[in-house]
């Protein structure tokens, strides 16, 4: 999960350096005005799909925008995310092969995320 007040306080925070309205924002990213308000404020939450859209038209990765604000387990005494949990869980079911290809895919992953960064410079 992720803290939606702060995650909420940063998409604000983007779109006022944007220097969009609500109003264009909400459109670009085809929802309605006033879920977007509730969402800035922290009070509601949208699916990963319509972040993703926001955080596009903004100018930055999902994984900038949600950095610093994946809720940590209280009682984890490694920090660790819920998707750090989750991600080992699965890890731990695969079969020699599917790790293999799951290592190769994370290192295509990551040479397309430097290729992109580069190409936006």
């Amino acid at each position: 999960m992720y803290d939606s007040v702060q995650i909420g306080k940063k998409i604000r925070e983007l779109r006022n350096r944007k220097k969009l309205s609500q109003k264009v924002l909400a459109q670009k990213a085809g929802v309605p005005q006033s879920s977007l308000s509730v969402f800035e404020n922290g009070k509601n939450i949208f699916n990963i799909e319509k972040i993703g859209i926001i955080a596009d038209i903004l100018g930055i990765s999902l994984d900038d925008l949600f950095h610093d604000y994946l809720l940590k387990y209280s009682n984890n005494p490694n920090d660790e995310t819920y998707y750090d949990i989750k991600l080992k869980d699965l890890l731990y079911t695969l079969e020699e092969q599917q790790l293999i290809a799951f290592d190769n895919f994370i290192d295509f992953y990551l040479e397309c995320q430097l290729l992109l960064k580069n190409k936006n410079r």
